[in-house]
């Protein structure tokens, strides 16, 4: 089984992420690992003028059951644009 989430976060000036929340689900259990995979995921702050400031993102998650797996992988995290 094969599907995509979308999650939301703003990243804070130390780079750590803040309020990760699900946009668009894949399934509800899926979807709570994949915010748990989003918190400990290393980000780098954004700048504006030079300084580290906070940033909304949204990533897509990629994932892929399989029967031998009972959780999901992440594929890949790419950034959407708002």
């Amino acid at each position: 089984m094969n599907g995509s989430c979308h999650v939301g976060l703003t990243v804070d000036e130390q780079a750590v992420p803040k309020d990760v929340h699900i946009v668009k689900n894949f399934r509800a259990n899926y979807d709570l690992n994949a915010i748990e995979a989003v918190r400990k995921y290393q980000f780098k702050p954004a700048l504006s003028d030079g300084r580290q400031s906070p940033k909304y993102s949204r990533l897509r998650l990629d994932t892929r059951i399989t029967e031998k797996c009972e959780s999901y992988v992440i594929n890949s995290v790419g950034l959407l644009q708002r």
